[in-house]
């Protein structure tokens, strides 16, 4: 069908001028009903308006009914189209069904006759397509799946055989070790490509029930976490922390994952020298972390578009990476039953997430989060 909502719009093709009438008038109450006075005609309206069902006569002057279903069937975004002939020479009916019309019915006919038919062919188009969409989404989703195991298991022969030629560094003239260490820098961002993949597909299986778990002191995690990121990057100066203790309602390995995307975000997209800030504590809401950095901002239109595979400005800045940090982040906020929101002005973008505490967990009953995303 062209839309979930509308109408399934069908098209009668029919030169004379009292019959298509009553065909119109008969359907249009069901129907989005489009019309031709001829073959040329409902071919060149077909091609423009794409309906879901077409009902046309077999004799019709500048194209029968044989060449409009012909010209049909050349086009990739019609040829799936239903196709009922109306003729009152059944002689020519068995032509028409070897041409590849879909029914057809002979004249004179009740109008019961053609809905049924109508209603018949588009229900059976409804469950091709249905079949075939369900057939696309698990070639997609084994694909998805597949390929960043695959690729992990690649780049892991690749890591391994780099490590063992390093370790004989002094063999080797500098251009060859040159070369290799290129080797493991592009192996390793293969890695953590496929590595954030995972955790992207990770999040959009996963149900918020399935990580129930108790961290005592999310602080120690927090900082340790957030200190070995801003070594990768150089800038352990550059970061401060406040935290408080508090226990808090998610998985270590959720926790790490979230601080990691979080906060290498904050290193990536602000200057060397300037500060990138994680303060945490427990108010009545629940744990309440926040990670500002100051740098590139975001517009209310960008924060709103985040998702998988999104960068934004890449054509200004020259950036690695997926554009999966932020969701995936967001994402597991959310299962815990939290949640992750992003402020940009001036200067400063501050990542606020907000973590269900085991007090408040408590209080409100394990059966539910105390957030639930829209």
């Amino acid at each position: 069908m062209h839309t979930d909502l509308a109408k399934p719009r069908i098209l009668i093709i029919e030169d004379d001028p009292a019959s298509q009438q009553l065909l119109a008038l008969g359907l249009a109450q069901t129907y989005e009903v489009l019309t031709a006075s001829n073959g040329a005609d409902g071919v060149e309206l077909a091609l423009a308006r794409r309906p879901d069902l077409i009902v046309c006569d077999l004799a019709m002057p500048i194209m029968n009914g044989f060449e409009v279903l012909a010209a049909l069937q050349k086009n990739d975004l019609l040829n799936d189209v239903p196709f009922i002939f109306l003729t009152g020479d059944t002689d020519s009916l068995r032509r028409g069904m070897a041409l590849g019309a879909d029914d057809y019915l002979t004249k004179p006919f009740e109008m019961s006759e053609l809905r049924a038919v109508i209603a018949l062919r588009l229900e059976k188009r409804q469950k091709r397509q249905a079949l075939l969409q369900n057939s696309i989404e698990e070639l997609r989703r084994n694909i998805t799946m597949a390929l960043p195991h695959e690729l992990r298991t690649a780049v892991g022969v690749v890591q391994g055989y780099t490590y063992l030629m390093l370790k004989d560094a002094e063999k080797l003239d500098p251009m060859q070790r040159e070369m290799i260490e290129a080797i493991e820098v592009g192996a390793e961002r293969l890695r953590r490509m496929a590595d954030k993949y995972l955790w992207y597909l990770r999040t959009h299986i996963m149900h918020w029930s399935d990580t129930p778990s108790l961290i005592s002191h999310p602080e120690r995690l927090i900082e340790r976490k957030a200190a070995t990121i801003a070594d990768q990057f150089g800038r352990r100066a550059d970061l401060q922390l406040r935290l408080q203790s508090a226990p808090i309602c998610i998985s270590e390995e959720n926790l790490e994952r979230l601080i990691e995307e979080v906060v290498e975000n904050a290193f990536k997209f602000s200057p060397e020298g300037s500060s990138v800030q994680i303060f945490g504590g427990e108010d009545q809401h629940g744990y309440r972390l926040s990670v500002n950095n100051s740098g590139r901002t975001l517009t209310a239109e960008q924060i709103a578009r985040i998702g998988g595979f999104m960068q934004f400005d890449r054509q200004r800045y020259e950036q690695q990476g997926t554009g999966l940090g932020l969701i995936i982040a967001k994402r597991l906020a959310e299962l815990c039953g939290g949640q992750l929101e992003i402020t940009s002005s001036g200067q400063l973008t501050s990542v606020a997430i907000r973590l269900p505490s085991a007090q408040l967990t408590a209080v409100q009953g394990a059966a539910e989060p105390f957030y639930r995303s829209a």
